[in-house]
């Protein structure tokens, strides 16, 4: 294997494990983190399978019955938001380059300036919501809002895709 697919599986490792840190807290179910885990273990071995998307699934579990309907710490939320961007970002490039690939650095320096500016944003959009005036919130519509938002960024990626079958 070589050193960048070593490195970016690493990556995979590292984010993945800051991403379902704050689930190991009293009142959160330890079978969403352990569940987690074993799906890093599957993410780290095979970055294209769904393993990565378990991972985050299971922090976002762990996030959501950790703090429910409370205002989170804005640093954790911060850092969960940014291991959770670095995971997927990872595991997407991890996954689409052979063991065996030797990386051209203009390829490093598009991802890594992709994730720096998601990365940004993301926390200029934290920063915005932090600002809001708290209400009282409703874990269900929290949820109901989570998956909105999930099913708005997946259909273009699903309608997107070609079939590979042909």
């Amino acid at each position: 294997m070589s050193r960048v697919v070593l490195a970016l599986r690493a990556l995979v490792g590292v984010s993945g494990v800051l991403a379902l840190l704050p689930g190991w807290a009293p009142g959160v179910p330890a079978g969403a983190v352990l569940l987690g885990l074993l799906g890093l273990a599957g993410a780290v071995l095979r970055p294209g399978s769904a393993a990565p998307a378990g991972v985050l699934v299971a922090a976002a579990v762990a996030w959501t019955a950790k703090h429910g309907t409370d205002l989170p710490p804005a640093a954790a939320t911060l850092l969960v938001a940014s291991a959770v961007a670095t995971h997927h970002q990872a595991a997407a490039l991890a996954a689409a380059l052979p063991a065996a690939a030797r990386v051209d650095r203009a390829v490093l320096v598009r991802f890594a300036r992709h994730a720096g500016l998601v990365l940004v944003l993301s926390a200029v959009v934290a920063g915005l919501a932090l600002g809001l005036p708290d209400r009282p919130g409703s874990v269900p519509l929290e949820l109901l809002g989570l998956a909105a938002a999930v099913l708005a960024a997946a259909l273009p990626v699903l309608l997107g895709r070609s079939d590979r079958r042909r």
